[in-house]
C-alpha cells in the first residue's frame, strides 16, 4: 500500500515538472511582461540608465525579480545615477507601473547639464496575477541626448 501512496506522489511530481516545462509561464501575460523586460535590456547600451519610477516593492513581484537580476544596472525610486551616464551621455530608459506619471523625467533630467530628448514611449497593460487584481500598466520611455551641432 505505502509503495502504491510513494508512485501516485512521484507521478503528480513527474507530470508537475512536465507542465512547467511545457509551459513555463502562469499566464501569457506573465510572458508578456517578462519578454517586455528582456527586451529593455536588449535594447539598452551598457552605459544607459535604467531608472525604475517605483520602489522595489511596488513593482510587481514577477517583474521585480526580473529586474533584479539586472541589479547593477537598475536604478530604483525614480534616482538618476548621472556618474553611470558618465562622458558617453547614453540614453536613459525610464521605466513605470500603473502609469505613474507623478515625476516626470524632464526635470531630473535638466540636472545632467546635457540636453535631453524624448525619443519614445511605449506603454503595455497586462494582467500580472490573478484577476481580482487590476491589470498593470507598463510604460517605457526613452530619452536620447539632444544632438549638439
Amino acid at each position: 500500500m505505502l509503495s502504491v501512496i510513494f508512485i501516485i506522489v512521484a507521478i503528480i511530481g513527474i507530470v508537475g515538472i512536465a507542465r512547467d516545462l511545457i509551459k513555463p509561464y502562469k499566464t501569457f501575460d506573465d510572458e508578456r511582461a517578462r519578454a517586455l523586460v528582456a527586451n529593455l535590456f536588449e535594447q539598452a547600451a551598457v552605459h544607459d540608465l535604467i531608472v525604475v519610477a517605483q520602489s522595489p516593492g511596488d513593482a510587481p513581484p514577477s517583474l521585480q525579480w526580473y529586474l533584479r537580476r539586472q541589479n547593477s544596472r537598475v536604478n530604483w525610486n525614480d534616482e538618476f545615477n548621472f556618474d553611470r551616464l558618465g562622458a558617453a551621455g547614453g540614453d536613459v530608459w525610464r521605466l513605470m507601473f500603473l502609469a505613474d506619471k507623478s515625476a516626470t523625467t524632464a526635470a531630473p533630467l535638466a540636472k545632467s547639464n546635457r540636453p535631453y530628448q524624448l525619443v519614445s514611449t511605449s506603454s503595455e497593460t497586462v494582467q500580472i496575477g490573478p484577476v481580482e487584481m487590476p491589470p498593470t500598466q507598463i510604460t517605457i520611455e526613452r530619452w536620447s541626448p539632444k544632438s549638439q551641432r
